[in-house]
């Protein structure tokens, strides 16, 4: 459960190719009342994303085209990330 308090600078990086399921993603979190979704439906981008945001939780599709959910995951050591917190979906 995300408190009223604890989640102003809550950020989420959502990363997923189909354009239904991201927008899905981001109403269903904007209706919760988290405000700073970073939204990403290319996996080649990811990783300049993480060296530029910080981020506290991945929503990480694991089958997309270029990078799957599995190398993305493997390749995030070294980027700041303040909870390492990550839900990889299907």
């Amino acid at each position: 459960m995300i408190h009223e308090n604890n989640h102003k600078d809550f950020s989420i990086l959502v990363v997923e190719d189909e354009p239904k399921q991201l927008r899905n993603f981001q109403i269903i979190l904007g209706s919760a009342g988290l405000k700073n979704i970073i939204l990403c439906s290319d996996s080649r981008d990811v990783t300049n994303i993480l060296k530029d945001k910080k981020v506290d939780l991945i929503l990480l599709d694991l089958y997309m085209p270029y990078r799957n959910g599995e190398v993305i995951f493997n390749k995030r050591k070294g980027v700041l990330i303040r909870h390492s917190v990550y839900w990889i979906c299907k």
